[in-house]
């Protein structure tokens, strides 16, 4: 397989473990286990649980910072900024409504993230909403 494809399969499998679960009860030989990968393949492409984690909650800001821009370029240009605030915020509830708990779990980790990246990333989906 190749290892781009590998490393989505990984990062498929870690964002559902995630979204599971909370942080300390996913385990890498779970996620690699389903990914058909080795633990040590996802230590070489993710530095380990926080970085994978990282990753995971990086994808999901991406997306949601790409949506909440979509649904405001959707807005006619007149638009005031109550409802570009209004529609700022269903955007984020309806992102949170499709990943629950998972999103949930990651808003209640807060200030125990495992790393830098974490708080980075929850910097941009705050921005992104």
């Amino acid at each position: 397989m190749d290892p781009a494809e590998r490393r989505e399969l990984i990062l498929s499998a870690a964002r559902r473990a995630f979204a599971s679960r909370p942080y300390e009860e996913v385990s890498l030989v779970e996620v690699a286990a389903e990914a058909q990968a080795s633990e040590a393949l996802v230590h070489k492409y993710f530095a380990g649980k926080a970085g994978l984690y990282a990753q995971v909650l990086r994808r999901a800001a991406d997306e949601l910072t790409e949506r909440t821009r979509q649904a405001d370029d959707a807005l006619p240009p007149n638009s005031s900024a109550r409802d570009r605030v209004r529609t700022s915020i269903l955007t984020y509830l309806d992102f949170i409504a499709e990943r629950s708990p998972g999103w949930v779990t990651y808003q209640a980790l807060a200030g125990h993230d495992p790393g830098d990246e974490a708080a980075r990333v929850r910097r941009q989906a705050r921005e992104a909403a």
